[in-house]
Parts: structure tokens; C-alpha cells; sequence
């Protein structure tokens, strides 16, 4: 990715139409995520502002995103400070990734002034900073000389913006860059980016894959934008124009706002599931790790169990040798006409050796029993760690809602205990609803709930279900009785192998069959099924195709 200085220096451009804007609402939908509803030209926008280490960045968003039931400290603040507040101006800092909307607010006096929003999207510091008269009133993230940086980021603090000793790329004349790259013919990309404020490795490859290199970086500042995604050796790269030296598959977007919300969509959703169902999956994972070492403990004491059959040996010999009268009392040698060898055998010397043959015989008995019981208890454990890898796989692909019902069902199950004191109120099961061009209904589960609804209760005998072959993923069912169609079975198949483990993976197996077809395994939970009749489709996962068919959440 490269949200350099001149990918803003263009952005800023396109939020022009921001000024004058009035901020109707303000959401933290995630740590480092807030979204801001305003009013521009008699329409509301939705407008993101994340400062997260991996992907800092400010542009209008189309997706709809969850927000908290509950406001952060953070938020209630932003709210006391800019609810209703006008945007007057939105610009760059010189040529770095710092971005300042000045909003004019009023005051307890109800006197009008401008406080700052200023958004340093700088990667791992990247930070959000009220500001009022260079003055810090509060950021997203606090930092004090006492960190790494020396930069002193907290409350009641002069704000000193992110300085450096490089050339204002932005506001430096053709001849000044045409004379550096003159002298320095020679030059490397990287020393390009220590010299040149604002351009990422990206950018400097790219001037310093022609022979022309100040007409290159002229035309990346001037030209006319084309946003781009750019696939290259199975990696995604952004800008706002294509960069030659890469010759990857180009993606076209209309604007760069609509470039970095596709971008971004999919990487960050993943990471505001984690944070929202993180102590979920600490759970999952810990309940699996505790699982396995249970199993290893469970093998060897079956191992054991097994090697016990030495003591109906011992027993039978002493039985056959009771006879004796003149022996060790604590120990005993005696000829095994199992193997024909000579085998030593510990006594009681309380014990005459019938005896000690029934106390070997007991134990015999014991481990006998024990073997049973330690096979049941394997296969109990062998259960559970099944589960929870799939709840694992499951947690990986949903989203809030869908681990809200994950976590409602490990509370159903005793696993987990239930932190709310409120009434349990019966909510409808969500699930995934697309739609083929023939307005066929393709039905998508994401957890064992959805699942089990899905497949054992909503789908009729003869609809087909599809699901991604050995592996955990979604049960997707094809509402129609009737023969499906190559869309319908290669749409229903695409979609079983997205919302599967092997979403980035190519030519996915997806076995489908009719729902008739479905049986529970006894013994296990309802989400594990087995299956007949079935036939195979090999698929690739698309998330563009998936964009394009994706209707609505039921």
C-alpha cells in the first residue's frame, strides 16, 4: 500500500467538498476507528478516520459498520467538542501524512472558535490530536518523552507537529527537482525517499525506473489521478495512479475514496471482529491447547492401560506354581510358558501366591476397565477439539453479530458464564442472503447456529447444500427444488469456499449434494454432519464476485 504525502496532497483535493460540512454524528467503531456522519450538500456522508498502525487514513466510506451500544470515554469527548460543528477547512501539512480539518465550535460562552482535528496517519504513530490553539486538549493515543519518541503527546501539551530534514516535495519548483536529479543521476530509491518528503519506497521505484526522474515526479504531482489497485506476484498495491515498473493487473476506481474503502474493508473487518470478540477467541484457543495436552495425557495412560496385560500373566504363573512352599516372599522366579523364559514376579510377602496371583488379577481387572472408560474419554476430547477449531474457523469469518451468537452458544453450553444480568431475550438467527441474476436465494451461515438453522430446519429435502470439502466453513443452502443452473451451482459453490479457511487459497473443493442427503453423527454436536450422493466443484474464492452478488443480512 502507499498512503504517502502526494497520494493525500490528492486526497485533500477530493475532500474539498468537505468544507462547510456540518458533523452530525460521531462513532468509535473500533480501538483506533471512528466514523463521523456529516451533512455535505444535503446529502449525509460517512466519513472514516482510522489511526491504526496498519492502515492510518481519512476518506468517505459506503459500508455500513457496528456501532457500540455503549460510547468510549474518547467518543464522548469528540462529541462534546464537535457535535454540530462546521467544517471550514481541510489541508496538508507541507508534503507529510498529516491532515488538519479545522471545525469551527462553540464554546461553554457560546462564543465561535476553531478547534483542530489533526490526523497523523504515519503508520506505527499514527495518531488522532484535538488541538485548540496549538494547544493538545486530547488524542487518540498518549505519548510522553518518557516513550521511545521524544514528542510529548498528552492533554494540556504545545502540539509540535512530526518534523524532518527533507525537501517540501510538494512545494518545490520543477527546475529545483530537475537540478537535484541532475546532480544525482546515480541515485537510489531509498535515497530518493530519505531526500524527498512524502514519497513512499513505491513512488521512488517508480521515479527511478525512468530515465527521466524529476518529469516522472512532476507527473505524479500534477497529472490528472487514476486510482488504481494493482495486483503484482498475488499482492495488492494502491495508488492514485499506476505505477509502470510494476506491470501488475490493474483494477480501476472512480475516485480515490471508493479506492481505499475497497481496499480497506475487508482487512479491517477482520481486525475489528478480532478486538470485539477477542477474549472469545483467547478462549477458543485456550480451551483447544487444553484439549490436545489432554488427549497426549489420554493416549498414554491408554498406552499404559494396554501394557497391563502382564498381570493376567503373573497371575495365571502364580496360580499354576501355588504349590510352593520354599520362595522369596517379596520376589519370585518363575518359568513363563508364554514365552518360555524365566520371569521374575514382585510378591506381598503378607500374601501366600494364590493371593498375590488375585491381587495381579484385580489389577488385570482394573486396567481392563480403565481402557474403556480412557477410549471414551478420548473420543470425548477428539469432540472438543473438533468444535472449537471450527468455532475458531467460524470466529476468523463472522462478524460482531455472528460472535455475539458464538459466544451466546459456549453460555448455552456452560462453557462460558452469562456477564450479563439482563433477560435472555430470544433474538432471530442471522444468515448470509445473496441472490443469483435470476433472483434465486443462495442462504449462508456463519456460525453453528446459522448452520444448524439453515440445514435441519429452514432447508426443504430437495434444495441443495454446499460446503467446502474437509474442512470447517459455512453450510450454504440453494433455495430452489427445481434442477439448479451452472450460476446457481458455481455461485452457491464460490460463496461455500469464501466463507471457508481457504478463502485465499485457488480451485477450492466444494462437495454439494441435496439436503435429504444430510444426517447428523451420533454422538456428536447437530453443527457436525455427514453426507452422500454428493458431487465435487472446484472453485476460486472472489471477493470482487462476492461484492457483486452480496445483497443483505436477514
Amino acid at each position: 500500500m502507499s498512503f504517502d504525502g502526494i497520494f493525500i496532497h490528492h486526497l485533500i483535493k477530493e475532500l474539498q467538498v468537505l468544507k462547510g460540512a456540518r458533523i452530525q454524528k460521531i462513532y468509535q467503531i473500533s480501538t483506533f476507528d471512528l466514523l463521523l456522519y456529516v451533512r455535505v450538500e444535503k446529502e449525509t456522508k460517512k466519513l472514516l478516520i482510522s489511526t491504526s498502525n496498519e492502515s492510518s487514513r481519512i476518506h468517505f466510506t459506503k459500508y455500513d459498520y457496528d456501532i457500540p451500544a455503549t460510547p468510549s470515554s474518547f467518543t464522548m469527548f469528540l462529541r462534546k467538542h464537535f457535535d454540530g460543528g462546521i467544517i471550514k477547512d481541510i489541508y496538508q501539512y507541507q508534503s507529510d501524512r498529516i491532515i488538519i480539518l479545522d471545525i469551527l465550535t462553540t464554546n461553554e460562552m457560546k462564543d465561535k472558535i476553531v478547534k483542530k482535528l489533526c490526523l497523523e496517519a504515519t503508520g506505527r504513530t499514527a495518531n488522532l490530536i484535538i488541538l485548540q490553539d496549538n494547544k493538545i486538549l486530547e488524542a487518540i493515543k498518549h505519548s510522553s518523552f518518557l516513550d521511545e519518541k521524544a514528542r510529548t503527546i498528552l492533554p494540556n501539551a504545545i502540539y509540535t507537529p512530526l518534523e524532518n530534514n527533507k525537501f517540501d516535495t510538494l512545494h518545490l519548483h520543477y527546475e529545483q527537482i530537475y537540478n537535484f536529479f541532475a546532480s544525482n543521476s546515480n541515485i537510489t530509491s531509498k535515497e530518493i525517499q530519505n531526500r524527498f518528503a512524502g514519497l513512499s519506497l513505491m513512488a521512488c521505484n517508480e521515479i527511478n525506473s525512468v530515465y527521466d526522474k524529476a518529469k516522472r515526479l512532476n507527473s505524479l504531482i500534477n497529472d490528472p489521478i487514476k486510482p488504481c489497485i494493482m495486483d503484482y506476484n498475488n499482492k495488492k498495491y494502491f495508488y492514485f495512479q499506476p505505477v509502470n515498473h510494476l506491470n501488475a493487473t490493474i483494477t480501476n476506481y472512480p475516485d480515490l475514496s471508493s479506492l481505499l474503502d475497497d481496499y480497506f474493508y475487508e482487512k479491517d473487518k477482520i481486525n475489528r471482529i478480532k478486538q470485539k470478540s477477542d477474549d472469545i477467541y483467547k478462549f477458543v484457543l485456550k480451551q483447544i491447547e487444553k484439549n490436545k495436552n489432554k488427549l497426549e495425557k489420554l493416549k498414554h495412560e491408554l498406552q499404559n492401560s494396554l501394557d497391563n496385560e502382564i498381570y493376567k500373566i503373573k497371575g495365571e504363573i502364580l496360580l499354576a506354581n501355588c504349590y510352593l512352599k520354599d520362595y522369596n516372599r517379596k520376589k519370585i522366579q518363575l518359568f513363563n510358558y508364554y514365552n518360555n523364559e524365566y520371569i521374575d514376579i514382585n510378591l506381598d510377602e503378607k500374601l501366600n501366591l494364590a493371593q498375590n496371583a488375585n491381587k495381579y488379577f484385580a489389577k488385570y481387572q482394573k486396567a481392563k476397565n480403565a481402557i474403556k472408560h480412557l477410549e471414551e474419554q478420548i473420543e470425548i476430547t477428539k469432540n472438543e477439539i473438533d468444535y472449537f477449531t471450527l468455532i475458531e474457523c467460524q470466529l476468523k469469518l463472522c462478524d460482531v453479530n455472528d460472535s455475539l451468537e458464538i459466544k451466546q452458544e459456549l453460555i448455552d453450553q456452560r462453557y462460558l458464564k452469562n456477564d450479563s444480568k439482563a433477560k435472555k431475550q430470544k433474538k432471530e438467527i442471522g444468515f448470509l442472503k445473496f441472490y443469483t441474476s435470476d433472483n434465486t436465494p443462495i442462504l449462508v451461515g456463519k456460525n453453528n447456529v446459522q448452520n444448524e438453522y439453515l440445514t435441519h430446519k429452514l432447508a426443504k429435502a430437495n434444495e441443495m447444500w454446499f460446503h467446502v470439502k474437509d474442512a470447517p466453513g459455512s453450510h450454504v443452502i440453494v433455495q430452489k427444488t427445481s434442477p439448479l443452473n451452472e450460476e446457481e451451482i458455481r455461485t452457491a459453490a464460490l460463496l461455500a469456499s469464501y466463507y471457508s479457511p481457504f478463502k485465499d487459497s485457488s480451485s477450492v473443493p466444494v462437495c454439494y449434494t441435496q439436503v435429504r442427503y444430510i444426517k447428523k453423527i451420533p454422538g456428536k454436536r447437530p453443527c457436525f454432519v455427514t453426507f452422500s450422493h454428493e458431487k465435487t466443484i472446484f472453485i476460486d474464492p472472489d471477493i470482487s464476485l462476492i461484492n457483486a452478488i452480496k445483497t443483505k443480512k436477514d
